[in-house]
Parts: structure tokens; C-alpha cells; sequence
């Protein structure tokens, strides 16, 4: 009498004898058993792993990236945060502003954004003199209800001076604590104005 199984075997097939005695070619002949050749003319099918995409995308679409944090916003948050003057200088360009004043108008400011309502002209004046009459201009244009001016105070090439006189005592007097009252920026100017030769200056006239 045939014995009955609980299972059918041809979707499992039968448990390898992996005796000691039984050598690598009984392993194959066993493990190859149930494999039956293709019939003549038969095709191949060629399967192909597929990764399963997330939902919501295809496959023609790339993995998404991390978004970067816009650089501008990281400089405006750290100009924000900041509890003293800033003040940024190379050899040509200087830029500063009071930390109470909002930092995006010092970028605009720097980009030419607002219209130069009046000027200084600094040549041919020494130091001193440059940054008395610096004091009274600004001055007088708080009076005059003014927003935006220049002050041109050229690079100091031809001074017998190592450095810009005029430009570092400007940017000394636009910098100090007592000409807050005054100014809330200042930048130096674009090319078309005379680049680093001139600065922009923002008035905050109480």
C-alpha cells in the first residue's frame, strides 16, 4: 500500500542525504534530480531583478537629495544673532552695520538698491579734515531728512603712505560706537560708483 504524504512533492523536493559516505557527485546527482532539459525549441526566459521604488516615484525619476540650507539666509541668521557692530574688511572692501538695523538692507545697500540722494568728495583734504567735514555732511543730511549717500575718498594709491589714509579714517569714524546715532550701514560702492574708492552710506536720522 502506497504510503500517503501530508505534502506535495513536487512542490518540495525530497530532504539531501548528506552522509558522510556520499560523495560531491551523488550531492549533484541528487540536488539536479527533479530538473527536467528544456524541450527542443523552447525560449529562455531571463528574469530580471527590480528594486521596489519608493511611493510616488518612478523609475525614471533620480533619488531626491538633501536640500541645502540657502547661504544667504545662513549669513543673515549669523548677522542677526550678533550682538556688536559688524564689520567686514578686506584690502579693498569694507562693510558694516548696527546689529539693530535689519541685515537685509545692508545687502541691498551693497547691491546699489537705493538712490544716492547726496555726496562728499574727500580728495585733497588730510585726514583730519577728511573726517570733520565727514561729520558735518552726515549731519546735515539727518537734518535734511536724506536716506542714502556717497562718500568718495579715492584708494590711496597715490598717498606716500603704505595704506588709504582717507578710507581708513572714514571707515574709522562710520564704525564708532558715537556715529551709530547717524548711520546704519555702510558698504563700498559698486564699480559704477567708484568701487572701492567710495562707499554707500545709510542714514538712520532719529
Amino acid at each position: 500500500m502506497k504510503k500517503k504524504t501530508s505534502f506535495d512533492e513536487k512542490l518540495y523536493p525530497p530532504v539531501l542525504d548528506l552522509a558522510e559516505d556520499v560523495d560531491d557527485e551523488e550531492v549533484f546527482r541528487q540536488a539536479m534530480s527533479g530538473v527536467r532539459p528544456l524541450p527542443e525549441g523552447a525560449t529562455k526566459i531571463r528574469v530580471r531583478r527590480t528594486t521596489e521604488l519608493p511611493t510616488g516615484r518612478t523609475g525614471g525619476e533620480p533619488p531626491p537629495e538633501e536640500e541645502e540650507e540657502d547661504p544667504e539666509r545662513v549669513f543673515l541668521r549669523a548677522v542677526e544673532e550678533a550682538n556688536d557692530l559688524e564689520i567686514f574688511q578686506t584690502n579693498e572692501y569694507v562693510e558694516g552695520g548696527t546689529q539693530a538695523w535689519d541685515p537685509r538692507l545692508l545687502k541691498k545697500l551693497r547691491e546699489g538698491g537705493f538712490a544716492v540722494q547726496a555726496e562728499l568728495d574727500l580728495h585733497g583734504f588730510s585726514q583730519k579734515e577728511a573726517v570733520e567735514r565727514l561729520e558735518e555732511f552726515v549731519q546735515d543730511c539727518c537734518r535734511r531728512g536724506l536716506t542714502c549717500v556717497r562718500i568718495i575718498h579715492g584708494r590711496g594709491k597715490n598717498s606716500p603712505s603704505p595704506v588709504p589714509v582717507l578710507k581708513n579714517g572714514v571707515e574709522r569714524w562710520l564704525s564708532r560706537r558715537r556715529s551709530s546715532r547717524f548711520v546704519a550701514a555702510y558698504t563700498s560702492a559698486r564699480l559704477v560708483d567708484g568701487g572701492g574708492g567710495a562707499m554707500y552710506v545709510l542714514l538712520k536720522c532719529a
